[in-house]
């Protein structure tokens, strides 16, 4: 059974990991193939290897290899292991060919995206706001309204192929910080309506903990 606020179950099996999306998650698991299948071609071994799929499912599949390995979570890194993470890091940044990456679609929830879907959010969530969070959601618009981060433009530096980032030239290291709090906007308008529907996936206080955050990084 899928987990109830879950984009995606994982079952694991000795040699292989099903994992199952919800059918409203069905571009994710047409990204996963995707993503899976060029690193096979590109960088064998980086990452597990797409098996088969079943994308026109109710609830799409998508079966991989079980990579071997032990999870470093919570677990001190040593000099050896981040070199080893940069390495793989900077593979997966370059392994794809530019011809290649030109026919990959960009990423969801581009800046664009994000700025009109606020927009959105807006006039039924700020009213009857107050405090702190009140002042750190409005301090957040008027940063948005500023920034002008919904332009259309060329990107600030090269394009990767990743999980939505990439190694930092100077140029994109300016332009994460605004990501950065454009992404922690957005995460107050979601903690928001999720403590306002009840949900109890997040912690009592993850509003006012995330209404700071938000107020830290326009600081």
């Amino acid at each position: 059974m899928m987990p109830e606020h879950s984009a995606h179950a994982v079952e694991l099996l000795p040699d292989r990991v099903i994992k199952r999306f919800r059918g409203s998650d069905r571009a994710g698991a047409e990204r996963e193939w995707r993503a899976l299948s060029l690193l096979a071609v590109h960088a064998p071994g980086l990452a597990a290897e797409p098996w088969e799929c079943d994308l026109a499912a109710v609830e799409p599949v998508v079966v991989m290899s079980r990579l071997s390995g032990e999870p470093m979570r919570g677990r001190p890194l040593s000099d050896e292991r981040v070199g080893a993470l940069a390495a793989a890091l900077h593979r997966l940044h370059t392994a794809v060919p530019p011809e290649a990456l030109e026919r990959v679609p960009p990423r969801p929830d581009l800046a664009g995206e994000l700025v009109a879907r606020i927009h959105r959010w807006t006039p039924r969530t700020r009213p009857g706001l107050g405090g702190p969070v009140a002042q750190a959601m409005d301090a957040g618009l008027a940063w948005l309204a500023s920034a002008r981060l919904d332009l259309p433009g060329p990107p600030a530096g090269p394009q990767v192929f990743g999980a939505g980032d990439g190694n930092l030239t100077r140029a994109e290291r300016a332009r994460l910080c605004e990501y950065r709090r454009l992404l922690a906007l957005v995460w107050l308008f979601l903690l928001l309506c999720d403590a306002r529907s009840g949900s109890r996936r997040n912690p009592l206080d993850a509003v006012e903990r995330q209404s700071r955050r938000l107020r830290a990084l326009l600081g």
